[in-house]
This record gives structure tokens, sequence and C-alpha cells, in this order.
């Protein structure tokens, strides 16, 4: 029965559209602004631009990190991996945040010393669209990985698309820089190039977080209480005496020991075993649960 559960969700699955398309659609997107913001930001004086572009080449480069972890973790299970290789895209996000960790120091080490310089040229009007521009279309693109994300269940595109979304406020921020530095505000370039670069590490942290806190088999607690509540409902569990769960990649794996009549047959208590696991796809969609079957001491009967 777990065996045909875990062939129905990767049917289920295979039907679903492929992660890998917003990988590719933020790569492309970013390879584009990278190039342009860098280029512009430095002929038209703009080191918020300039910073900005830095960031998306951060991006890029998670991007294309997270389109290897996804294409790895699709592999099938092998002697070595018995398991399947769905932690490779948990790793994958993990090896992004130290990426953007490093672009988000060097954009803050650049503004400073312009800071310390004291002289900030007055940036060209072009730099102004091209964050208009980059807003817009970033926004965009985080809608469309967010869906996905959402659709598909990956934690890893997940986090592209909350990147991606800072990143459309960070070119917001951009503009209203670049603006003010325009019409006389002369520092504004610079605080926002600072500015730019702690979101930069504030992202890098948060993907950093979630991604150990998945690799050390981290799980939210209430979500075990949700999944207790529904195998104590189940006839013939007489007790839950523990539910353990971890994330493999982004599949949950469940762990559960549950006490039944000692009295009832192995196959009585395969039975159950089965229902269980019927019922724990079905209400929250749990494609992997192990279940061990315990007799109830016989002064609880």
């Amino acid at each position: 029965m777990h065996a045909q559960h875990l062939a129905h969700g990767s049917d289920k699955q295979k039907r679903l559209p492929s992660p890998q398309i917003g990988a590719w659609i933020s790569m492309v997107v970013y390879a584009l602004f990278a190039a342009g913001k860098l280029t512009i930001g430095f002929l038209g004086n703009s080191h918020a631009l300039w910073a900005d572009g830095i960031n998306n080449v951060s991006d890029l480069f998670v991007s294309m990190t997270v389109l290897i972890g996804l294409r790895m973790a699709n592999k099938p299970p092998d002697p070595d991996h018995p398991y399947g290789h769905e932690r490779m895209e948990t790793i994958a996000s993990l090896l992004a945040s130290f990426v953007i960790g490093m672009a988000g120091l060097q954009v803050l080490q650049k503004a400073i010393a312009q800071w310390i310089r004291g002289t900030i040229p007055t940036p060209d009007l072009l730099t102004v669209y091209v964050g208009i521009a980059s807003s817009v279309v970033l926004w965009g693109v985080y809608r469309y990985n967010a869906h996905l994300a959402r659709v598909t269940q990956r934690r890893a595109l997940l986090a592209v698309a909350m990147d991606t979304r800072s990143d459309a406020f960070v070119s917001v921020g951009t503009c209203i820089g670049i603006g003010g530095t325009i019409y006389g505000i002369a520092w504004l370039d610079a605080a926002t190039a600072s500015l730019i670069g702690m979101v930069i590490l504030w992202t890098a942290w948060t993907i950093f977080r979630e991604a150990t806190w998945a690799l050390s088999d981290g799980f939210e607690p209430l979500h075990l209480s949700t999944y207790t509540t529904t195998i104590e409902a189940v006839k013939g569990v007489l007790a839950v005496q523990d539910v353990r769960g971890r994330l493999h990649g982004n599949v949950p794996i469940l762990d559960v020991t549950i006490c039944v009549d000692p009295l009832l047959t192995v196959s009585e208590s395969h039975r159950i075993s089965e229902h269980i696991e019927h019922v724990m796809y079905a209400q929250h969609q749990l494609l992997r649960v192990h279940i061990h079957i315990e007799p109830l001491a016989s002064d609880l009967l």
C-alpha cells in the first residue's frame, strides 16, 4: 500500500510544471539586469545602481546553483543514496547563501569607501529608468516563481522567489536614492548602496538559517501535533506513542510508533498501518510515513 501511495504521488508530481522553468527565467532576467546595471551604473556615476548590479550577479549565481540542485534532487535513488537525492536542493540553497553574503559584504565595503572619500558624483537620469524597469520586471518574476514554488512544493525555488521579491524592493530603493542625489541630496546614492548591502546580507542570513534548519532535521512542532491528532482518529489505533518528522529536501518523512490491541493478528495490525498511510496521504499529502506497531500494555486496556 505504501508503495502504491508513492507511485501515485510520483505520477502527480510528473503532471506538475517543472520548477526548473522558474530557475531558468530568473537566470535570464538576472543576467540581463546584472550586465545592464553594472555598465550603466559605472558609466552613469551611480554607486547605488552598480551595487544593485552586484546584487543581481549574486542572484544569477543563486539561480544557477538552485537549478543544479533541482536537477540533482530529481535523480532516482541509487546504491549510495537509497533515500534519493532530494537534499541536494537544500544544499544548493546553503551554498547560495554564502555567495549572497559575500556579495553583500562587497557592496557594503564599496559604499563605506565612498562615504569616507566624500566625493559623490551626480548620477545620470538613465540610471533611474533602469531601476524602475528592474523593479517592475523582478516583481513579475517573483510572483511567477512564488506561485510555481507553492504548486511544486520546492523550498529552493521559494528561496529564489523571496530573494527576487527583496531585489524588486531594492530596485525601488535604488530609484529613490539616485533620484534624491540628482535633485541635490548628494549623500543619498551612497546611503542607498549601504542599505542594499544590508538587505543582501539579511537575505543571505534568511536562506542560510532555513537551509541549516532543514539539514539538521528541524521540523515544525505544530505539524507534528496535527499529524498526531489525525493518526489518533484512525480506527484501531489505541495510542500514539511517538511521532517524529524530518525533511529530505522538500519531502517530509514521518516516523510513527502506535499502540494496538495485543490480541490482533499480524495481518490485522498491518491493515491498520496501511489505513494510516492512506489517511496521511489523503489529508496531508505525505508520501513517506514509516509506522512501527507496539502492543498496548495489558494494564492500559
